[in-house]
């Protein structure tokens, strides 16, 4: 929410991430479920939330290539 960075994911998407979200800024972070009319069972399941500051030095890692 602090820089406003947002990520949608659908099921094909889960696969590429590895069911991973990208990493977000600030201390809150906001989740929607949109379900379309007459979808019946539809939920999703946080089974883990990593917080805090990074501890390990892998450094930087950018798909920007830079």
């Amino acid at each position: 929410l602090r820089d406003a960075a947002t990520q949608t994911i659908n099921s094909a998407g889960l696969t590429v991430w590895n069911n991973r979200s990208s990493y977000f800024n600030g201390d809150a972070v906001e989740i929607a479920l949109y379900v379309a009319p007459g979808d019946k069972n539809i939920f999703f399941k946080i089974s883990e939330i990593i917080v805090g500051e990074q501890t390990r030095g892998y450094g930087i890692e950018s798909i920007c290539g830079t």
